[in-house]
């Protein structure tokens, strides 16, 4: 099976944190802003750290940190039935 592809967008748009948690920046300063207050302005500067964490064990930080619910864990099972033979 390939491997998965990182979204790229989500690559430019996040930053893992050592404690696993998702940094972002704030939306609503790139454009029209001559509106905008001074005070709204300077509130909108910086990073947001996201609750929630990400599995610090996993290689890839979209990677789901447990199995999701009703998967198997383990690789199925082949079934090996008798094949009919005429002595």
């Amino acid at each position: 099976m390939p491997k998965m592809k990182t979204h790229k967008g989500s690559k430019k748009r996040f930053r893992v944190t050592a404690s696993g948690k998702l940094k972002r920046s704030q939306a609503g300063k790139r454009h029209l802003n001559s509106h905008k207050t001074g005070s709204r302005k300077r509130h909108l500067r910086g990073n947001l750290v996201d609750g929630g964490t990400l599995s610090s064990s996993t290689s890839s930080p979209w990677a789901a940190s447990e199995p999701t619910p009703g998967r198997r864990s383990e690789p199925r099972r082949r079934l090996s039935f008798p094949t009919d033979t005429e002595p």
